[in-house]
């Protein structure tokens, strides 16, 4: 048969692409089924790559069957691979035929090819992994010292560990630790905490066939004798906005700074974590008085009419939200109107919103007129605002607590859905529960689940 076998990401984009037949190669590169393009579901439709890793299982889907019609001509067979440390996605093969050839055993080959890849990735994270742990046992045995590790997406830490750091700098030292297996990075180092402690780290990386198995870090708590005073630039509060973690009170500094000057700004970050929020804040901060007005870039039968209604009215702040799902014609036309925009008087603060994954942007006509990016983070990066955030969203004078223990468990809950999902929980336990004190029984069982 003539065949290709294709390897992706665990976002659908393919990373290479191998076949055995150039007629059938010519016909794959004419639909862009290529290393750098995405063959994502949302992106596509049904196919053997996206629709493969939205449902986490070995598909086969055969000619018609395709959603897009330029790929109804071939017939693809694809396998999720999973770390078989972790259980993540890792990524996809694919075997792609043309339609008049295929052969239902694709799948099966597909399949038995993924589960090939995740038994190597067994065997060769065991070897690391126990290399690691070698390195992690001589380095407690050496000194009494806190120690940690992470080999194979395993984080590790001995007893003096598990006791230096409180859970939300662990959670952070855990994601830094990322950026540790860097070879160019310093072998020691001072690392400040969002507790506000600092931490000297002295890493040993660990090697594996020329490959890095993982890391060993031996920490210890920073003595400051005389405290550093440092000027501190006051950022105003926005209504409507809450939270005062260095974290957050960073990136409304960023915005606030761009505000002053009217520099069009992307705000870039995970669904939830209230980009649209901020923005209507700062609106409120920077002139009140002036309307604001959203363009749901999603929507794509409006979204350009109402770009134009937007333009036409009194609004000094557009926003732009979602604007990573516009497809490329209507991209070219958002751009020229707000050119034309911009070179009238007084000029208007452009905001646009987008998600982490907003490759679309990379050759996106619109945001050429966009002056800076700013990153909101995601909850789980500033966990210490939760308290404020319910403060916010209870109503004023309710006789509504939480106790010690529900708080700590969570600003310990990861919150895949951010802010929005924290409100969520927030009205669903009010509603079980109108007064009194929010135990953690009082918790969906997800986020009860998170016990310290």
């Amino acid at each position: 048969m003539s065949l290709s076998v294709a390897l992706s990401d665990e976002h659908a984009r393919v990373l290479v692409r191998r076949d055995n037949d150039p007629v059938l190669a010519a016909k794959l590169d004419k639909v862009y089924f290529a290393p750098g393009f995405t063959y994502a579901e949302e992106l596509v439709g049904t196919n053997g790559v996206g629709t493969a890793l939205e449902t986490g299982m070995a598909v086969y889907v055969d000619g018609a069957q395709h959603y897009h019609e330029s790929i109804q001509y071939f017939t693809c067979a694809g396998a999720p691979i999973h770390n078989p440390t972790t259980g993540r996605v890792e990524g996809l093969i694919d075997i792609t035929g043309l339609t008049h050839t295929s052969n239902p055993l694709m799948r099966q080959l597909a399949l038995g090819a993924a589960r090939d890849i995740e038994s190597a990735l067994r065997a060769t994270g065991s070897i690391k992994q126990q290399l690691v742990l070698g390195e992690f046992l001589v380095a407690c045995r050496r000194r009494q010292t806190a120690v940690y590790s992470l080999s194979c997406g395993v984080f590790m830490s001995n007893e003096i560990g598990s006791r230096l750091l409180d859970p939300i700098d662990e959670a952070f030292l855990r994601e830094e630790a990322q950026s540790m297996l860097d070879p160019s990075r310093v072998a020691q180092f001072d690392l400040r905490l969002p507790s506000g402690g600092s931490i000297t780290v002295k890493r040993t990386l660990v090697e594996h066939g020329g490959d890095i198995a993982g890391i060993v870090f031996e920490v210890e708590a920073t003595s400051c004798p005389t405290k550093i005073m440092q000027p501190r630039r006051t950022v105003p509060v926005f209504p409507g906005v809450a939270g005062s973690s260095l974290q957050w009170n960073r990136c409304r500094g960023e915005l606030t700074s761009l505000a002053a000057t009217d520099a069009n700004v992307i705000l870039k970050g995970e669904p939830g974590s209230g980009k649209l929020t901020l923005v209507r804040g700062m609106h409120l901060y920077k002139n009140p008085q002036a309307p604001i007005v959203v363009v749901d870039c999603s929507a794509e039968k409006s979204a350009h009419g109402e770009l134009r209604t937007a333009l036409d009215s009194a609004a000094t702040t557009i926003v732009l939200r979602r604007i990573d799902r516009l497809d490329a014609g209507t991209d070219e036309l958002f751009a020229d109107l707000i050119s034309a925009d911009q070179h009238r008087y007084p000029a208007r603060w452009i905001v646009a919103t987008t998600s982490t994954d907003g490759e679309a942007l990379q050759d996106s006509a619109l945001a050429e007129h966009f002056i800076a990016t700013v990153e909101v983070l995601a909850l789980r990066h500033h966990p210490d605002d939760i308290p404020d955030i319910i403060r916010m969203h209870l109503a004023p004078h309710r006789e509504t607590a939480f106790s010690d223990d529900t708080m700590r468990t969570l600003k310990k809950y990861h919150w895949p859905g951010n802010v929005r999902e924290l409100v969520g929980t927030l009205n669903h336990v009010l509603r079980a529960k109108p007064a009194g004190t929010i135990a953690v029984a009082d918790l969906p069982p997800v986020k009860s689940r998170c016990v310290v």
